[in-house]
């Protein structure tokens, strides 16, 4: 069943929508995880790629910061998020990330969800 809500906002204590991530297409196509984000209204990047494989990438004013992929052989359904740029809020990420868990986490009830999560900075 596809998500009820297609953006999800992100915020802190004082002003809970600071930001937003919001599906660019139809959530009932979770193969496609493509969504824009927004930071204080204004487009800031987007992420492509694909929930079902936990595979995609986020790019921030048109740089590739960060990638995102399942481990291999994870039968829990756990992933990697590597930072690509330096000077990236690794927190940030983060919250991008669990805002696409948020949208097309109706899909992980058969594939697998968001259980564990390993972070890699910089360059390897």
């Amino acid at each position: 069943r596809p998500a009820t809500r297609a953006i999800y906002y992100f915020g802190d204590e004082k002003k809970d929508k600071v930001g937003a991530v919001k599906a660019k297409g139809p959530t009932s196509q979770p193969d496609r995880c493509d969504t824009d984000i927004y930071l204080g209204g204004n487009w800031i990047g987007e992420t492509m790629g694909n929930w079902f494989t936990k595979s995609f990438r986020i790019t921030i004013s048109g740089v590739r910061v960060a990638e995102v992929y399942r481990t291999t052989g994870s039968a829990e359904g756990g992933f990697f998020i590597k930072i690509l740029t330096e000077g990236v809020d690794s927190s940030v990420i983060l919250m991008i990330v669990m805002a696409l868990g948020e949208i097309f986490s109706w899909a992980d009830t058969a594939n697998g969800g968001l259980s564990s999560c390993i972070l890699y900075s910089g360059k390897t």
